[in-house]
């Protein structure tokens, strides 16, 4: 019976797939063709075993959350899961904010103080108050540089850019302000008297005789009678100390001496005695700089209070003036032969 009915199931097999291919023909439809769902081992690149760990991990995030499984159960979000992910998915990410230009003036405004703080480490009050005080008799930033003497050696470039700051700058001026007058008076004094003397001082003071013996008395009449021209800190020592120093170097109106050249010309200003030549008994001569400024010899500068040796066609250079020196050899010989004489008696 067991075999009578295997017989009779596999020829009704036969039959039902005899007609499934006739009914296939007579449609003219291509049979589908059977394939394995198995999946195929193969070597993996370096990206895709990244890309493998990173859905692993995000798998069993999405397992231990019970998010997932729900899902593959067969049923179907809400309508409110619905409305949340197409929200989610159509909101668009916030770009980075562009800082306004209110922003930028506040950021800009923070970050001042810091200069500030360190231009007020370097320029002391006492700078700052010698600085007023200079330009304001001088009203050049040239002589400033030349003539006065600060804490620390600022170049002319420096002192430009802070007196610049002083006028315009309203936080720098507010707090250099603040801190000048937390100075000492004594110290106020001590600055007040270190102020150089404006052109009008000094053509007041160069109408005084260099023949002369002027006296203390001489320099108070002359700060009584013109109290507007001199600075209100000056005594007659100091009018006293500075009338010697122009005498010194013949800058008074009845003392003779080189001329100055024409405003107009491009030359600057030379002191009327910058150095002085000397010859020695063995007939070398020497150059001493009494100047303030240093001379250059062959190039090479020599300061104020030094001296050097001139050779024959040396070149010697005093404020862009460049001169040559040239020695008589005949004089020269004659002057080594007598002191070499007067050294054999």
């Amino acid at each position: 019976l067991m075999a009578s009915g295997a017989t009779s199931r596999s020829e009704d097999e036969e039959s039902l797939a005899g007609q499934k291919r006739g009914s296939a023909q007579a449609s003219g439809a291509v049979p589908k063709r059977r394939s394995s769902s198995r999946f195929i081992k193969r070597k993996k690149f370096d990206d895709e075993l990244v890309e493998s760990s990173l859905a692993k991990s995000s798998s069993r995030a999405k397992g231990a959350g019970g998010v997932e499984p729900g899902r593959c159960s067969g049923s179907e979000p809400s309508s409110s899961e619905k409305k949340k992910v197409s929200k989610s998915v159509s909101a668009p990410i916030a770009p980075s904010p562009v800082p306004t230009p209110g922003l930028a003036k506040r950021m800009k405004k923070s970050k001042q103080p810091l200069q500030v703080t360190k231009d007020l480490g370097r320029w002391k009050p006492a700078d700052d108050l010698l600085l007023i005080n200079a330009v304001l008799q001088t009203n050049d930033l040239t002589s400033v540089h030349l003539g006065v003497k600060f804490s620390c050696r600022f170049n002319l470039r420096e002192i430009q850019e802070r007196w610049y700051a002083l006028l315009y700058d309203p936080i720098i001026s507010k707090l250099a302000c603040q801190a000048m007058r937390q100075l000492h008076p004594e110290a106020i004094a001590a600055i007040q008297s270190k102020v150089l003397f404006s052109k009008a001082e000094e053509q007041l003071l160069s109408k005084v005789g260099s023949t002369s013996q002027p006296t203390l008395d001489t320099f108070q009449e002359l700060l009584h009678k013109h109290p507007d021209v001199f600075y209100p800190s000056r005594t007659a020592k100091a009018l006293q100390l500075h009338w010697q120093l122009m005498k010194q170097y013949y800058l008074l109106d009845d003392q003779t001496g080189e001329p100055r050249g024409s405003p107009v010309s491009p030359v600057p200003r030379v002191p009327c005695r910058p150095c002085v030549i000397k010859l020695k008994n063995n007939g070398d001569f020497f150059i001493a700089n009494e100047g303030r400024r240093p001379i250059y010899i062959d190039g090479r500068p020599v300061l104020g209070g030094n001296k050097w040796k001139l050779n024959n066609n040396s070149v010697v250079e005093i404020a862009s003036l460049r001169f040559v020196f040239l020695i008589n050899q005949d004089l020269i010989a004659l002057i080594k032969a007598e002191a070499a004489k007067l050294a054999q008696q």
